[in-house]
């Protein structure tokens, strides 16, 4: 069977004595008032700052397409020239 332990109250060298509640009341209320200005500023930036990214991903993804539609252009027309030279070389073969 287990010894019975004591607890632990006034007078114990463990325990602690809590300040009185007017001494903690200032350092809660400027810890509040800083969380409440603190935290709602940082989820705005933080919601900046994501906004910002997906508008960034958004127009690399569009001129990306605009780029290889540009591209394929560029490469059909190069491919009909490509094409147009080769029947000319036969037909002067001919």
């Amino acid at each position: 069977m287990l010894p019975s332990v004591p607890p632990i109250g006034e007078g114990h060298p463990h325990s602690m004595e809590l300040l009185p509640s007017e001494d903690l009341d200032p350092a809660l209320e400027a810890s509040e008032q800083t969380l409440l200005i603190f935290v709602p500023r940082e989820l705005e930036r933080q919601m900046q700052k994501r906004q910002a990214t997906q508008k960034y991903i958004s127009e690399f993804k569009q001129s990306r397409e605009a780029w290889k539609i540009e591209e394929k252009k560029k490469m059909e027309e190069e491919n009909a020239k490509i094409l147009a030279f080769a029947k000319k070389m036969q037909e002067r073969e001919a």
